[in-house]
């Protein structure tokens, strides 16, 4: 159970991309018995560098994201691995509160005393030889 949703592991496979080779999960995700999504998640060795990496399956929604990483293959069976469920609520409101600053920024360059010129204060060259 991950938030109000229940999260079944299903199965792995080998998949080969075009520059890496990978592990992909079936996950099966239900609220209250009925499927919402199939996810897969990914555990990708690039063949270039070498490099190990993980693709999230993600579960995006207005007022929450479900996450699934594939951590490491665990010892003795084939088909047990470790796995990070992740469920963040609100999570598209950190894009709002992006946005109203850029909107705030906005208001704060119309206004007149950011565009108003400011005055020039001069003084001769010969004033300062007088004061002497």
């Amino acid at each position: 159970m991950v938030g109000k949703y229940e999260v079944s592991f299903v199965s792995v496979r080998e998949v080969t991309g075009p520059n890496y080779n990978a592990v992909e999960g079936e996950i099966i995700v239900k609220d209250g018995g009925k499927q919402v999504a199939v996810l897969h998640p990914q555990k990708r060795r690039y063949n270039v560098q070498g490099m190990v990496l993980t693709e999230a399956g993600i579960l995006p929604g207005w007022h929450r994201h479900l996450s699934v990483s594939m951590g490491d293959a665990l010892g003795g069976s084939e088909n047990a691995w470790s796995m990070r469920l992740m469920y963040r609520p609100f999570l598209r409101f950190v894009w709002l509160g992006t946005l109203m600053m850029a909107l705030g920024a906005f208001v704060a360059a119309l206004d007149r005393r950011y565009r108003r010129a400011t005055a020039k204060i001069e003084m001769p060259v010969n004033a300062a030889a007088k004061v002497s």
